[in-house]
């Protein structure tokens, strides 16, 4: 006797597997399905109970997706996976019934896939006999029928509920991140330095504040420290003033809403009195700019990104293409570019990678005291 509940669970299984471990958000229009859009990159997918649909209502909407094709070009760069769960006879006849209009859909150009849960066996297959394209759409799926296997779907799914709770509960903001942040003062600061020092240059000829501040590895070595710290608000023109300024106000809006104003202003100052460092045993010449602290918030967002559990917090925010020009043109600009200072980007780039490993073992440590 077939368990009417039990395809339903396991598809309401997956979907938080999804949702929790391969970046997928919840239709909120209450339609079964997952979006996710990430570096670029679309993927929905429909979650389906074989026995509450039929044959017929799939191919209809897989028509309706060949003809947006036509209409909307940009549908030809979303993944599409029918998700379709039930027992094995059932999702068997399924996969017949599709057969035909699966082989038309990838004649037409529609990126799809079918993905078919056996509820008896706890197993899938696809249409195409392939591995799902999503790796982490593959590795969510499989650990959840390899959980099924060893312990009872309450359980599990009891466990997948509590871990969404806690997922939702992170992508909070820490706290509102207004126009007036931390990353907007510091922009202040430095815009204020920056008219200061221009205005006082258009009256008398002389800039000061920037020959008091800027980095002289000479007079640093004869005891002027504070140049270390004091040429990261100083820069050589406006052009040089925009672009550090932009990349903060857009780099801050990201990282902000996720880590603490303290943590934040230590990865800023570190990142760039690390680059002044770098540049100091490196090199000969003046320097100025805050390029050293932009270049440690491109290193930590890179590591957060790409390297840390929490990563879908920061991949799900802001245009990646925009992210990875700056970062590019930051680091390989000055290697074809006489009088950039080359060690003062490296060496913020990689306290910022260093900053954001430091950060996330003390959350390691904090979750599992």
């Amino acid at each position: 006797m077939y368990d009417a509940d039990k395809s339903a669970n396991i598809l309401k299984l997956v979907s938080l597997s999804l949702i929790n471990n391969a970046g997928y958000i919840d239709d909120k229009s209450g339609n079964p399905m997952l979006y996710k859009r990430e570096l670029g990159a679309e993927s929905i997918v429909y979650t389906l109970n074989a026995r509450e649909i039929t044959s017929d209502l799939v191919i209809f909407n897989l028509d309706r997706l060949i003809d947006s094709i036509m209409y909307t070009p940009q549908s030809k760069n979303v993944f599409f996976y029918f998700l379709i769960t039930g027992e094995k006879m059932l999702v068997e006849e399924f996969k017949h019934a599709l057969s035909d209009k699966f082989d038309e859909c990838y004649e037409r150009g529609l990126l799809c896939e079918a993905i078919f849960v056996d509820s008896d066996n706890l197993s899938y297959s696809t249409m195409t006999g392939r591995k799902p394209m999503d790796r982490k759409l593959r590795k969510a799926l499989e650990r959840s029928l390899d959980n099924l296997k060893t312990s009872s779907i309450d359980d599990t799914l009891d466990k997948q509920k509590r871990e969404y709770v806690q997922m939702q509960s992170e992508l909070r903001p820490l706290a509102k991140v207004g126009l007036f942040n931390v990353a907007f003062v510091l922009i202040l600061v430095n815009l204020f330095i920056f008219l200061v020092d221009g205005y006082i240059y258009f009256k008398s000829g002389v800039m000061p504040l920037t020959e008091l501040g800027i980095q002289n590895n000479e007079l640093i070595r004869n005891g002027e420290t504070w140049r270390l710290v004091t040429s990261m608000f100083l820069h050589a023109d406006i052009a040089h003033l925009a672009g550090n300024m932009l990349s903060l106000y857009y780099f801050g809006n990201i990282i902000l809403p996720h880590l603490p104003k303290k943590k934040f202003l230590v990865l800023y100052f570190v990142s760039g009195l690390s680059g002044n460092i770098l540049s100091y045993f490196f090199t000969t010449y003046l320097s100025l700019g805050a390029s050293g602290c932009i270049m440690g918030l491109g290193g930590f967002l890179i590591y957060a990104m790409f390297f840390s559990k929490k990563g879908y917090l920061f991949r799900r925010r802001g245009n990646y293409f925009i992210f990875a020009y700056m970062i590019a043109f930051n680091l390989l600009y000055g290697l074809f570019v006489e009088g950039i200072d080359n060690y003062g980007h490296f060496g913020g780039f990689f306290a910022g990678l260093v900053i954001a490993w430091i950060y996330s073992r003390s959350n390691k440590e904090k979750t599992s005291a």
